[in-house]
């Protein structure tokens, strides 16, 4: 395959690539820009390359600790991050296409991105990290050192709990407060009460 034909095949899988994502999400298209505002984000960086089907992508998050040790924070930032790769790179089948995701965390001051970290020492209660997603309200990760009996229970949970409030953040961006809020449809927006796609709805602690 000569130079030009290769540049034209490339282009062809990059086009029927982000044709089938902007469907995905109900964003539009149109081959020859696929690169246009509406799916774009100041907080990601994303690498496609349809030659080796891989995807690499860099959220940048400004990781707020006013309360902790510079050692307590750095080992926060770092369990955060390791829970945003773990539970978020994945393989993905683009329009029968396998792609592999790897997507890793950094800190970054000036991210539109912020989370607060925080170490709750209550032995009793445990403490319910947030990420409302709306201006003027941080998102807030708590490590609950006081809650678990072993320092491997509460970084494993920490590392767990921080991939999910991420992913408000990436709901959001995808399609709004109503489907981050909303987790993805398997909960009341305002209520956050479980639906049962059978059942109809049922309350958390059922």
């Amino acid at each position: 395959m000569n130079q030009t034909a290769e540049a034209s095949a490339t282009r062809s899988d990059e086009e029927k690539f982000h044709s089938f994502i902007h469907a995905a999400i109900d964003k539009p298209y149109r081959i020859g820009k696929p690169h246009k505002r509406e799916h774009s984000s100041r907080w990601a960086d994303t690498m496609v390359t349809s030659t080796t089907k891989s995807i690499a992508i860099t959220v940048h998050i400004n990781f707020n600790s006013p309360k902790l040790a510079e050692i307590e924070r750095l080992n926060l930032i770092s369990l955060a991050s390791q829970g945003i790769a773990k539970y978020w790179s994945r393989d993905i089948t683009v329009n029968g296409s396998l792609y592999k995701v790897s997507v890793a965390a950094q800190h970054k001051p000036d991210s539109p991105l912020p989370a607060i970290l925080k170490i709750d020492q209550d032995t009793k209660d445990y403490g319910r990290s947030v990420n409302a997603g709306v201006l003027g309200v941080d998102a807030r990760f708590i490590y609950n050192k006081g809650f678990f009996p072993s320092t491997k229970f509460a970084d494993d949970d920490f590392t767990l709990v921080c991939a999910h409030e991420f992913g408000h953040s990436v709901l959001k961006a995808a399609g709004g407060i109503s489907l981050s809020w909303g987790h993805k449809g398997t909960t009341g927006v305002i209520s956050q009460v479980v639906k049962n796609l059978r059942l109809g709805t049922q309350p958390l602690a059922q």
